[in-house]
């Protein structure tokens, strides 16, 4: 149901976000450089803009079906009406920083967040203090 999920989200989200910019706050006078916001519905929600950088998570929409049905115990009808909810994913890798590709295992999809946080969060650190 559209109208009740769009209710939901107008009373969720923005105090999601107020708790989001106040824990990044504290980071921040903390001295710590470096965070990761995990926002599923991150375009959706219209909070891109108070990020320097988005990562998205990639998932082929046949293995995003098969996942979200096993983990939230939902037919295919089901998941295909809120996978239709969301902005497409082509659309998402479009408008990311940086594309993680999860249609592997959880430990390869670990590695990878590994590789790439050395490479692109780590190295930039090194190079920025240089």
């Amino acid at each position: 149901d559209q109208t009740a999920r769009r209710t939901l989200e107008a009373i969720t989200h923005p105090a999601i976000r107020q708790r989001a910019e106040q824990r990044l706050a504290r980071l921040k006078e903390a001295g710590v450089e470096t965070a990761f916001y995990m926002a599923p519905l991150l375009f959706e929600a219209g909070t891109a803009s108070r990020v320097q950088e988005v990562w998205v998570v990639y998932l082929d929409r046949e293995t995003q079906l098969a996942r979200l049905m096993a983990r939230d115990g939902l037919n295919r009808e089901a998941a295909l009406l809120r996978v239709a909810s969301q902005m497409p994913m082509e659309e998402k890798k479009r408008l990311a920083s940086i594309v993680i590709d999860n249609s592997g295992s959880r430990s390869e999809l670990e590695a990878q967040v590994l590789r790439l946080w050395r490479e692109e969060v780590l190295n930039r650190s090194s190079r920025q203090k240089a």
